[in-house]
């Protein structure tokens, strides 16, 4: 949609910003912080992925997908700055973009752990594949979490430097600081 109908691409970027408190919440109930978007969702932004179905013999099968498919948030993100990048859609990224790139670097920047290789690792997550459940350091979540962490940092730069009265009032209003902003690329380079 971006480059064959960007207003339909900017209504589906919107559409995550107003779930933004969605992820929000649902990333404080997993125990992280900012946003984790759903793997599924209703259009409230919960998530609606069942935690497990039954099959026509009866048998449970429990559905982690709702839980550690998280790839989903640094897509989010990666949208949003291609959007961005190629409409040169000031207001969107001023108005939404950039206050969902930041909620999406801080959901990374809580997801993972620096172990003692000194390495941040993302554990229990399923990649895109969705055939390997439960594994630690999927490639593809692991770079697109490492892009997230290094375009809040970006983000951030740009919200200061180019919107500096919007960037302060994002500030207030999410309690983001200088000092996390620099955790977050410590950790997109570790």
């Amino acid at each position: 949609f971006i480059f064959t109908h960007p207003p339909s691409a900017r209504a589906l970027l919107e559409f995550r910003y107003h779930t933004l408190d969605a992820a929000r919440r649902k990333a404080a109930h997993a125990g992280y912080r900012g946003a984790m978007y759903p793997w599924e969702a209703a259009d409230t932004g919960d998530e609606t992925t069942p935690k497990s179905i039954i099959t026509p013999n009866g048998e449970i099968i429990k559905v982690p997908n709702g839980e550690i498919e998280v790839h989903i948030t640094a897509d989010v993100a990666y949208a949003i700055w291609q959007y961005w990048c190629n409409t040169g859609d000031d207001d969107f990224f001023v108005r939404f973009g950039a206050e969902v790139m930041l909620e999406c670097a801080r959901f990374w920047a809580s997801r993972g752990s620096i172990d003692s290789d000194g390495s941040y690792h993302i554990r229990h997550v399923i990649g895109p594949d969705e055939y390997h459940e439960d594994v630690d350091d999927d490639a593809y979540t692991n770079l697109m979490a490492q892009w997230s962490l290094a375009h809040g940092v970006i983000s951030a730069g740009l919200l200061q430097e180019r919107w500096p009265h919007h960037c302060n009032e994002l500030r207030g209003q999410m309690q983001f600081t200088d000092e996390e902003v620099k955790t977050w690329s410590e950790l997109a380079n570790s």
